[in-house]
């Protein structure tokens, strides 16, 4: 990561935020096209599934935040609360979206298959934490909290919303 002491000498976070905020538009976008697609093409999937359309509502306001946090701390010192905080509501908005996906999936084809998806998307975020924490030990706290916090969303809204 690119740092810049400031006139005050504190530093300032330029290379990471950028790619992280282009994640955060990226996902936003996707979240309001699948809302949409949704609305417009097949609005009784809503109607087979409240939780879904909470799912990918709620995804709106969570990638947003993320994204305004990670503009707002382009041009200013680091912060480790906002980074946390950025942090924690992309996660929340990425799982509701994964959800979505998968409780969409389990309409349309089977449970098998949204259960498959949803599992295989926690088995690969753990996969890179394990590799990540290999390289960096100093890393495993943060990691473990990020993926237990993803993993929990993805079981309660998720899983359990598709084999109730």
């Amino acid at each position: 990561m690119v740092k810049r002491v400031s006139k005050d000498r504190t530093t300032l976070n330029e290379s990471k935020v950028p790619l992280d905020l282009t994640i955060d538009t990226a996902l936003l976008m996707v979240a309001f096209v699948v809302l949409m697609l949704i609305a417009t093409v097949s609005p009784s999937l809503f109607e087979r599934s409240y939780m879904m359309a909470i799912e990918i509502a709620l995804s709106i306001p969570f990638l947003a935040s993320s994204a305004f946090v990670r503009v707002k701390m382009m041009g200013m010192p680091e912060s480790a609360v906002l980074d946390r905080f950025s942090y924690v509501t992309f996660i929340i908005g990425y799982a509701l979206i994964i959800n979505t996906i998968g409780i969409m999936l389990s309409i349309t084809v089977s449970s098998f298959v949204s259960i498959l998806f949803l599992a295989m998307n926690v088995a690969i975020a753990l996969a890179y934490s394990t590799a990540l924490v290999t390289d960096h030990m100093e890393m495993a706290k943060q990691r473990f909290g990020r993926d237990l916090l993803f993993t929990i969303i993805i079981v309660v809204l998720g899983i359990l919303m598709v084999i109730r």
